[in-house]
């Protein structure tokens, strides 16, 4: 499917289908804004010369090199030189009902280190010939395609689950660039989004001025201190909703102290107002 991934993800990336599959080659150089889905993204990089930042960490990347980005996670590419950008991008619903839920855990298990894998060349080859048997079973209308079709995202999932458990294939410095100071930032916000997150807290929290750590954080992910926490307070509030839970509860379980100013920032991430949004995922 050669679309333009962007131009299928205007706003922040729904999914509907159980998955998307994308072959791209971009010929020009483009500028992408930080942003997240609800689904998984799996990147195949293939030729090019890109960076790409997830969650406050810079993955530099080379032909063969796999990227997981997990639900929810910031994250962008940057795209150096006008040489063509290449690369294979699955698309994934975390709810995909075609298969086992434990065959989305290669999203958070290799998360907990790193969200590039470097393949060698067997398994570059074994992995592309995984994607290419699911691109050809998604095209074909042959008796019991959609059978195969399950059958071949299902050993392409278990594939890449076995090869993330069975070793340690972390990939060390120059290519990965962050600073652990802001790993353990974005932390303690994700865990802590109930609670007020005053900037000068965070900053007495982690031993610098208030004034260099907003610096700081704003120069390292592109995000300012402010609406890095906001932002992930309205995802998690999308995700209470859609668990039914009323708006009057998600808005303090989210850390926001009026209801007014949640419902504002809500509709102008979502586009709809909370209790619209719920009704949406009732139905």
């Amino acid at each position: 499917m050669n679309n333009t991934e962007d131009g299928l993800n205007k706003r922040k990336g729904y999914l509907h289908q159980d998955y998307l599959f994308f072959h791209l080659r971009d010929q020009e150089s483009q500028t992408f804004s930080m942003h997240y889905h609800d689904f998984h993204k799996l990147i195949l990089f293939i030729e090019g010369s890109v960076t790409y930042c997830i969650e406050g960490k810079y993955y530099h990347l080379r032909p063969g090199d796999l990227l997981l980005v997990p639900n929810n996670a910031l994250h962008k590419p940057l795209i150096h030189h006008e040489q063509p950008y290449e690369r294979i991008v699955l698309w994934l619903n975390p709810h995909l009902h075609i298969v086992s839920e434990d065959c989305m855990q290669c999203f958070y298990t290799s998360c907990n280190q790193s969200h590039l894998l470097r393949l060698t060349t067997k398994n570059q080859k074994h992995f592309r010939h995984l994607l290419e048997q699911l691109e050809t079973s998604q095209k074909d209308n042959l008796f019991a395609h959609e059978l195969l079709e399950t059958v071949h995202l299902t050993q392409l999932l278990i594939w890449l689950n076995r090869y993330i458990l069975e070793a340690n294939h972390s990939v060390t410095s120059p290519d990965i660039v962050y600073h652990p100071r802001i790993t353990q930032l974005i932390d303690y916000i994700n865990i802590n989004l109930e609670k007020p997150l005053p900037i000068s807290e965070l900053a007495t929290t982690f031993y610098l001025s208030k004034h260099y750590l907003m610096h700081f954080f704003k120069t390292e992910t592109g995000y300012s201190l402010h609406q890095y926490i906001q932002k992930k307070r309205l995802i998690k509030a999308s995700h209470l909703l859609q668990d039914g839970i009323p708006p009057s509860e998600v808005y303090i379980s989210c850390g926001f102290t009026d209801y007014s100013q949640f419902a504002r920032a809500f509709k102008k991430e979502f586009h709809t107002t909370p209790k619209a949004y719920l009704l949406q995922y009732k139905n």
